[in-house]
């Protein structure tokens, strides 16, 4: 006598819309776990719109805790018509402008905020935003703590920055 066996469904590297579980082996459209139904065919672009969800997330999440700590230059004693346009200029690469200024000073025998140096220094931050979220946006535990260590190295080289703009 032969029995035919069920054979499982394709769902390998997808998991549950609503609990996570992993879908890989399911006879079934039903999640096993919280007893969800899906359309195996909707699965995959619903999966992707989640994945574009997250990464927009963690771009939202890692631009403000890269540039938030800098709001010091939005209340300066400073006549703000003289340095406006300097803040402006410098703003996309103010997270990178404390280490990129300390290495082409020392090394390079250049300024951060001129020239090649602005180049390197806006390229640099866009770079670490863009890298930090591709890794934030694949889980929320990972997002979570890269936002705490962004934020605290932030902090850190935006008082680097005060200092040395009040010197």
């Amino acid at each position: 006598m032969n029995e035919s066996r069920p054979t499982p469904l394709r769902f390998e590297g997808l998991r549950c819309l609503k609990c996570g579980y992993d879908l890989a082996g399911l006879l079934a459209n039903t999640c096993p776990e919280c007893g969800t139904t899906f359309d195996p065919a909707a699965l995959p672009g619903l999966l992707r719109r989640r994945g574009r969800r997250r990464w927009i997330v963690a771009l939202a999440s890692l631009l403000l805790v890269l540039y938030a700590p800098y709001s010091w230059l939005l209340w300066i004693d400073y006549p703000w018509s003289e340095y406006r346009w300097l803040w402006i200029k410098l703003w996309p690469g103010l997270p990178m402008m404390l280490p990129v200024s300390i290495i082409g000073r020392r090394w390079l025998g250049f300024e951060p905020d001129e020239g090649c140096g602005l180049l390197l220094t806006i390229g640099m931050s866009v770079g670490l935003w863009l890298g930090l979220s591709w890794i934030g946006a694949r889980g929320t535990r990972r997002l979570i703590l890269i936002a705490a260590i962004v934020l605290a190295l932030s902090m850190l080289n935006s008082v680097g920055l005060y200092h040395a703009f009040h010197m």
